[in-house]
């Protein structure tokens, strides 16, 4: 196994990298990956990858009105929802990435204590 490649959980402030340079820069994942030391390109793909589907699904639900994803996932199924295009969705995802990374960081910035 290669030292170098960092096998940690992605941070926040990760995650907000790709989404932002994946809108950015589209599938250039080479071009990502330079800019997150110790992560592979498959790491990063993958990693996009997850976040999308869950993105997609949260506002499949949201434009849903529907109480559970079991039934947006049926109604989906028989087109009566309407698509959830790849902007709305990067825009989606960085947004509520951009929160929890503020998030962490006023906190941060609130325990100078010592």
């Amino acid at each position: 196994m290669n030292p170098s490649i960092n096998r940690e959980p992605f941070t926040e402030r990760e995650d907000l990298i790709i989404l932002t340079k994946r809108k950015q820069i589209g599938n250039r994942w080479s071009e990502i990956v330079k800019n997150l030391p110790g992560r592979t390109e498959n790491q990063v793909k993958n990693r996009f990858n997850c976040l999308h589907k869950k993105a997609r699904d949260e506002l499949v639900k949201k434009k849903s009105s529907l109480k559970n994803m079991e039934d947006a996932l049926k109604q989906i199924e028989h087109e009566a929802v309407q698509e959830v295009d790849e902007e709305e969705i990067l825009t989606y995802m960085i947004e509520e990435k951009s929160k929890v990374v503020s998030s962490l960081h006023d906190t941060m910035d609130g325990n100078n204590d010592f």
